[in-house]
């Protein structure tokens, strides 16, 4: 049996944990101009806010094991500069 190596993951970079912060400013101010122009209940933001992220979630977690064995088993092949950041190939042992 051919056993795939495992990809270690990234810790979070201060550039990640930037993005998500701004990207939680504009979800924030996103929702407070719906309610403030009054296009939507505040209710109906935080039902919508809370479905998103039920949605994202519930999705990462259907998907993250597929994706997670598709890199690993496109690292063994001529396209692994797609999902490396190594150009030789990796060692499977």
């Amino acid at each position: 049996m051919r056993s795939w190596p495992v990809l270690q993951p990234s810790p979070c970079s201060l550039w990640t944990v930037a993005w998500v912060r701004v990207a939680a400013v504009a979800v924030a101010l996103l929702a407070f101009s719906r309610v403030y122009t009054a296009a939507h209940y505040p209710a109906d933001v935080l039902v919508g806010l809370g479905l998103g992220i039920g949605v994202a979630v519930t999705g990462w977690l259907l998907v993250r094991g597929v994706l997670t064995n598709a890199v690993v088993r496109l690292a063994t092949t001529r396209w692994r500069g797609l999902v490396t950041a190594s150009p030789h190939p990796v060692a499977v042992s």
